[in-house]
């Protein structure tokens, strides 16, 4: 595999395993905020719809102290407990446009030995009101001192009781004169059931989907401690939780006591999951985005890396394999810049000078005396045949001179061979002044 190829691969499986854990984090940072975001947002709504219901109670408990703090009330509960039919009061005041208007379905009146005086019944269905149903009755009758209001009518007491399978919202009042004096005759309770209808005016108020679900068919996740209620609700709850029901759907839960504290039941608000769906997208695009920054990375490396070394790599690979070929060691490279590169051309041109000198040198040796340092007899013959060339072509003449050494023996026979080659050198030296 060439360094090109080798460098490109490192740098695209550099990038893919960069981007994918770039990816992977980006993913745990970027959509666990946007879950946590759409926590937040759940649990905004679900309380919405806890503060809805309370505002109820609390118009519910407006409603209820108008009937009960009025003086043909007090008037009503003044005889004796004793009430017909075709008593004028009840004519005047609970019709059945009266339970409709003010949205509520029951009234009782209780006396203060704690004995139900007047149950009625609204019946949405037929639009008649009527006497209060056998089993919602016996549980006023039984829980009368707890749904017995207090003296001040500041108070509110009330809250949900579960009877017939059925939700149902009290509040109670005291019933007092029209200027909330007096001795308390008695307490007005009202009432609304908590059923589909009530649900769904709540779902088209809030413009999501709100259930009222059993205790027992509502996910749980752990314990459920009583949340803190603030100053403006009245009904006693749970810790709001959520449950992403799917990709398109999530849920918030929170259970709602009754009167005795137990689980009444489960409001459940379901909405879907816009903020986790721009996450996912924007996931999406943050990855689409990375890829392509990592593909632009990888482009640039690469025109980088072969307009600065790949392509000045293969240059110099080919220069040198041209003077391999030619065998010319005078040739050099131009060198340019001041980086690595640049270094090892210097570095080779200083490898071929080094290369040439050596050159040069075997080539004198080559053809000189290795003691006198003149032209051997090689390099005499050599030159002889290219002077005799040169003086038939031209018609000159070549001239040889001979010199012979008369009685040298002698010298390294009784001075030894040490002064015989000095003497040689010192000759040599001498003719090559004279000479050449």
């Amino acid at each position: 595999m060439s360094l090109r190829h080798k460098i490109i691969f490192f740098i695209v499986l550099s990038s893919i395993l960069l981007m994918s854990v770039i990816a992977v984090l980006a993913e745990k940072i970027v959509m666990q905020n946007y879950l946590e975001l759409e926590k937040r947002d759940t649990l905004l709504y679900t309380n919405r719809v806890i503060n809805l219901i309370n505002e109820d109670i609390n118009k519910l408990y407006s409603i209820n102290i108008s009937w009960s703090c009025w003086d043909d009330s007090y008037e009503f509960m003044g005889k004796n407990g004793e009430s017909s039919s075709d008593d004028p009061y009840l004519e005047r005041n609970y019709s059945s446009d009266d339970f409709s208007t003010n949205g509520f379905e029951y009234a009782i009146y209780l006396n203060n030995d704690h004995k139900v005086v007047l149950a009625l019944e609204y019946n949405k269905t037929t639009g008649t009101v009527d006497v209060l149903n056998d089993k919602l009755y016996a549980y006023i009758q039984s829980h009368a001192a707890q749904l017995q209001a207090k003296q001040d009518p500041k108070i509110i007491t009330g809250g949900i009781v579960h009877v017939d399978e059925q939700n149902i919202l009290l509040n109670s009042s005291p019933i007092l004169k029209s200027d909330f004096t007096g001795d308390m005759r008695g307490t007005l309770i009202l009432g609304r059931a908590l059923d589909e209808d009530y649900t769904q005016s709540i779902s088209d108020r809030m413009l999501i989907s709100v259930e009222l679900e059993p205790v027992d068919q509502a996910p749980l996740q752990g314990s459920l401690p009583v949340a803190k209620l603030p100053e403006h609700q009245i009904l006693p709850h749970s810790e709001i939780w959520t449950v992403p029901q799917d990709s398109n759907t999530i849920t918030g839960y929170s259970q709602m006591y009754d009167l005795e504290g137990k689980a009444a039941f489960t409001l459940s608000i379901s909405q879907q999951r816009d903020i986790y769906r721009q996450g996912l997208q924007n996931f999406r695009l943050l990855v689409i985005s990375l890829f392509l920054s990592a593909i632009m990375f990888s482009l640039i490396v690469l025109i980088f890396l072969n307009r600065s070394v790949l392509r000045r790599l293969a240059t110099l690979t080919a220069s040198v394999d041209r003077i391999t070929e030619s065998k010319d060691i005078t040739a050099r490279f131009q060198i340019t810049g001041n980086d690595e590169i640049s270094s090892l051309k210097k570095s080779f041109n200083n490898m071929m000078g080094e290369l040439e000198n050596y050159q040069r040198m075997l080539q004198h040796r080559a053809n000189h005396d290795t003691l006198t340092d003149l032209p051997n007899r090689q390099y005499l013959r050599e030159r002889f045949e290219q002077e005799m060339q040169t003086a038939r072509e031209s018609g000159c003449k070549l001239t040889v001179v001979y010199v012979d050494l008369n009685n040298f023996k002698e010298i390294n026979d009784h001075y030894g061979h040490e002064a015989g080659d000095r003497l040689l050198v010192h000759i040599a030296n001498s003719s090559a002044k004279q000479y050449f």
